[in-house]
């Protein structure tokens, strides 16, 4: 059992540390880290003459290991170096070999610094990931504190495992003594060919929209009662704006907070199945974001 975090070889992985050990600290569990090299068959490396497998990958992993080891002290348990077919596919290998119980991820390197970016390889993971996704914003650092995790907020909408996303903040809030939070966002284009081109119909539907998602809440709320689960839920806030961007940005963020957002149920095996709401929040927080599987 341990938290999983993603390093690569060739880049600085301060944001994913900083996010994995400020899990480790508030979970109670330890952290690996894993560098997954691909091994492109048939080409060889001049770097690898005489060398063993074990060794060349030590070798290609060895700063991004030196950086794990100085941000994670004592929470840090194992390295690991390793040639793939793809990160992908190493990290789930990963993830089921040492009992995974989180993968942590960073930002894709052109995002925008202070926000959450999905690059293809996170993507291919939200996609085939059984445990809880968290991803770290660009330039993200460890808050250095007795409570890093003050908060967790949990986007609300319809569908998309709203409910079991408040579920799943609502246990975790308990168990590292932080608040929790519902949000729910309204996105009116007021463009061209717009519903919404008239201001005040856009108010009326942006009021509607509220009141029709309080009640959703409350009742995720009683529900979260009647299975005896800890019920620490405060209060529901509206994020109201043009744009995605607008209205996440309508919301009050914190230092310490993290961001859950839930998944679309397809059956099947366990997987993360995201919908389009969940895919622009995820390009636009300005906070960690844990996304669930479904």
């Amino acid at each position: 059992m341990a938290i999983v975090v993603a390093v690569r070889p060739g880049h600085h992985n301060a944001s994913p540390l900083a996010l994995a050990g400020e899990l480790a600290e508030v979970l109670g569990e330890p952290v690996v880290a894993a560098a997954v090299v691909v091994v492109s068959p048939g080409v060889p490396s001049p770097l690898r003459d005489g060398m063993s497998d074990e060794d060349y990958f030590d070798l290609i992993a060895e700063a991004a290991m030196a950086e794990a080891r100085d941000v994670l002290g004592d929470a840090l348990t194992a390295t690991l170096a390793f040639g793939a077919r793809s990160v992908r596919a190493g990290l789930l290998d990963v993830l089921e070999r040492r009992g995974g119980t989180h993968l942590v991820l960073g930002s894709a390197d052109r995002g925008e610094h202070g926000r959450t970016r999905i690059g293809d390889v996170a993507s291919g993971l939200l996609h085939a990931a059984a445990v809880p996704v968290h991803i770290a914003p660009v330039g993200y650092a460890r808050a250095y504190s007795e409570h890093p995790i003050r908060r967790v907020t949990v986007a609300f909408g319809p569908g998309d495992g709203s409910r079991q996303a408040l579920e799943y903040g609502a246990v975790l809030a308990d168990r590292i003594d932080s608040m929790l939070r519902a949000i729910s966002f309204f996105v009116r284009d007021t463009g061209s060919g717009s519903l919404y081109t008239s201001q005040g119909y856009a108010a009326q539907i942006s009021q509607a929209w509220h009141e029709q998602m309080q009640v959703t809440v409350d009742e995720a709320v009683r529900g979260i009662a009647n299975l005896g689960l800890p019920s620490r839920f405060i209060t529901t806030e509206f994020g109201d704006g043009p744009t995605w961007r607008a209205a996440i940005d309508a919301i009050d963020w914190a230092p310490g907070e993290v961001l859950v957002v839930g998944s679309r149920s397809r059956g099947g095996p366990l997987r993360t199945f995201l919908g389009s709401r969940a895919v622009e929040i995820l390009h636009h927080a300005p906070v960690p974001v844990t996304v669930l599987p479904s």
